[in-house]
């Protein structure tokens, strides 16, 4: 017993290395994307526009508008989705009507990419019915 919990212990930590490994090395890598509706983050709703990312430290992200004067910095959680993600950037924004909050950031040509924790309001309206999803391509600047 003790040496299968070594060895899910060892692949656990193999595993979050390579996830920082591959978060490091983008970092510092500013996304640029058109949003063409309103969303959320962290519980601040931004209106659309033009808005560049920048990952600042291993799973922390800046994002502004710079003709709005909006900066906002906000946390992440490293994910993977098994596939390479499309060749380009991409924002992920769930949405609940005419509400859309901000829920993943995947890099180009990677199979690693960053989930934002859902907000007070967003999981309030996660109970109440259908989410879409909507993507947005980002491009590197």
């Amino acid at each position: 017993m003790r040496k299968l919990n070594l060895k899910t212990l060892a692949l656990a930590w193999l595993a979050l290395v390579l996830a920082c490994g591959s978060a490091a090395a983008q970092t510092g890598t500013i996304i640029t994307a058109d949003i063409p509706f309103s969303f959320t983050v962290n519980n601040t709703t931004l209106p659309a526009g033009n808005y560049e990312l920048q990952e600042i430290e291993p799973w922390e992200f800046y994002i502004h508008n710079a003709s709005k004067g909006i900066k906002l910095i906000f946390s992440t959680d490293p994910i993977s989705s098994g596939v390479n993600a499309s060749k380009a950037y991409e924002l992920e924004f769930s949405s609940h009507g005419d509400n859309y909050f901000l829920s993943k950031i995947w890099y180009e040509s990677t199979t690693w990419g960053f989930y934002v924790p859902k907000s007070k309001s967003e999981r309030a309206l996660i109970k109440t019915g259908e989410i879409k999803i909507h993507k947005v391509t980002g491009k590197k600047k």
